[in-house]
């Protein structure tokens, strides 16, 4: 079964000019510098840009992984525990807090950054 596409796919993900995340070979660069993150976290963290300023809760990360070809079982726990893993490996290389919290309804990262940011804003490359 072919799932819909509602956004058109994009071969990478930009936050800013800071932060690169690429779903078709699971790249992510912070500041030009490659990240490792397992499959997993590179689903969520694009589907987190993708939608960025809205909620996304473990249904819109499956779907996003779909919609690239990639299975990923996503509960409600398992988004937390990738959520985690990724506030600790981004704090670490030294960016700023950049994911928050909808209680009850998943995570965002909220529509205007500027620490991220700068003047460029959100694109997709």
């Amino acid at each position: 079964m072919k799932i819909p596409r509602r956004i058109p796919l994009r071969p990478a993900y930009w936050l800013g000019q800071r932060l690169r995340v690429s779903v078709e070979d699971f790249h992510v660069d912070w500041d030009g510098r490659r990240i490792d993150l397992t499959g997993g976290q590179v689903i969520v963290l694009a589907t987190l840009i993708r939608n960025r300023g809205r909620c996304v809760n473990a249904d819109a990360v499956a779907r996003v992984a779909a919609e690239h070809g990639h299975a990923l079982a996503a509960s409600r726990n398992s988004l937390g525990v990738q959520i985690h893993h990724l506030r600790r490996i981004f704090a670490r290389v030294g960016a700023p807090p950049f994911i928050g919290t909808g209680h009850g309804r998943g995570y965002v990262i909220p529509a205007e950054l500027p620490a991220i940011d700068g003047a460029e804003g959100l694109s997709h490359g």
